[in-house]
């Protein structure tokens, strides 16, 4: 399948710590997209890998889920709740 992917840049806040990340959004033409990036906390500069989808299940919100790996681990979790497709 054809897909398209789009790197997107964000900044925002764990708690008071300031962080970066960077996600590349694959969509392909059957509707899938995938996450996959990183994010560190700007003090400290370490890349955390992120991977995950974008997930629809019936009758919940449509949200984004990023699992944190770590050695190959998973260390962690991030649901974003999107304000709309592409935001």
């Amino acid at each position: 399948q054809n897909s398209a992917v789009t790197v997107v840049d964000f900044t925002g806040f764990i708690a008071s710590y300031p962080i970066s990340m960077r996600l590349n959004i694959k969509e392909k033409t059957n509707g899938d997209v995938s996450y996959t990036g990183y994010y560190y906390y700007n003090k400290v500069g370490t890349k955390i890998n992120l991977s995950g989808s974008w997930l629809m299940r019936p009758g919940t919100a449509t949200y984004i889920e990023l699992y944190e790996i770590v050695n190959g681990n998973y260390t962690g979790a991030f649901s974003l709740l999107p304000k709309s497709y592409g935001d």
